[in-house]
């Protein structure tokens, strides 16, 4: 998790101090008179630097009081699909506050965590965690899904805090220890069954557009697609996301369901690749090119990509070994200096 500390104070920043201890990799702001070893200036506004935080920052925790931090990001919240983890912290480190996007974030999650290392007390305030229930957003994070309808999915958990009967309708195979709050619905469901057992409500996971019933439902559409992604050095984020749409559009498959992007390692400071995976908010796994050799023989290769990179193939290894040596569903498609295959994830039961 991309993660940046803020805080006003000398205290603060004996807390922050704190934190990197526990979370080495973020980064640490702070005022012009505060600055030390480690810590980078709060400039030139803190308004400013958190409008850029949060296009840029999966996290940010302020060590300042709530009301400043309301009144500072107010005008950047967006959506909680989109918005990042906001927890607070007083300078004493006394207690964690979990802000703003708590489930799809994470900020619930990392509020625990800080709490829990740092032995302060985490407040979250969020209904479904208030009572021990399972949010839909909650659900669709631990599977790994995304969620095609967020207005549906408030109107599932609303009914799940009320204690409402709520069914799960699978395509995939799952482990039912995580729905104990839920009715599993096998075999044939229709509208009668569904009136008969009193369901008030219906999740359906599915990589399919799903029938749709007489009762509220979200559906879930695992993110299972793994893209195995070559470039000629210099290609734009653009030009990249361009021939990814296209990539799609012609597998006939919702970009919804991606799940990361894969290249060799050589690619890893790639800069269109590295904005692309940041603009999509997915991660960017490289391959060692010793790996790909171990099984370059499957695919068509080039002299030139060979001649260049020390290997014959880019994008269909990379996304067999990405995807766990899953389903083919697009072949290597070239286009102007990028080459993209498509693959299915092979999951295992277990996994979800």
């Amino acid at each position: 998790m991309r993660l940046a500390i803020i805080t006003l104070t000398s205290g603060g920043v004996f807390t922050a101090k704190r934190l990197k201890r526990i979370m080495p990799d973020a980064t640490l702001y702070t005022l012009n008179k505060h600055v030390e070893d480690g810590f980078l200036e709060i400039q030139p506004s803190l308004h400013e630097l958190v409008g850029k935080l949060f296009k840029t920052y999966e996290g940010i925790v302020f060590i300042m009081a709530t009301g400043i931090v309301v009144r500072t990001i107010a005008p950047f919240i967006q959506h909680k699909t989109v918005d990042p983890a906001i927890m607070v912290m007083d300078e004493k480190g006394a207690f964690v506050i979990s802000l703003l996007s708590g489930h799809i974030g994470r900020a619930n999650e990392w509020t625990i965590e800080i709490a829990s290392q740092l032995r302060a007390m985490p407040v979250i305030t969020t209904a479904s965690d208030v009572n021990g229930k399972m949010a839909v957003d909650t659900l669709a994070e631990l599977l790994g899904c995304s969620i095609q309808n967020m207005e549906q999915a408030k109107r599932i958990t609303a009914r799940i805090i009320e204690n409402e009967k709520i069914g799960v309708l699978s395509d995939l195979p799952l482990v039912t220890s995580l729905y104990t709050q839920f009715t599993m619905l096998e075999g044939d469901v229709n509208q009668e069954r569904l009136d008969g057992e009193e369901i008030k409500g219906l999740i359906i996971i599915s990589k399919e557009n799903p029938k749709t019933f007489n009762i509220p439902q979200v559906w879930l559409t695992p993110k299972d697609l793994v893209v195995g992604i070559g470039c000629k050095r210099g290609k734009t984020k653009e030009e990249l996301m361009e021939a990814l749409y296209g990539a799609f559009k012609t597998c006939g498959v919702s970009m919804k369901r991606l799940n990361k992007l894969v290249t060799v390692d050589i690619k890893k400071d790639e800069i269109g690749l590295l904005e692309l995976v940041k603009e999509l908010k997915v991660p960017l796994e490289c391959v060692p090119r010793q790996a790909i050799r171990a099984i370059e023989e499957q695919f068509e290769g080039s002299e030139f990509v060979e001649k260049t990179l020390g290997i014959k193939s880019v994008s269909e290894p990379c996304g067999y070994i990405g995807s766990g040596q899953g389903k083919c569903l697009l072949p290597k498609q070239k286009l102007a200096g990028i080459t993209i295959s498509i693959w299915e994830k092979c999951v295992q039961q277990e996994e979800i």
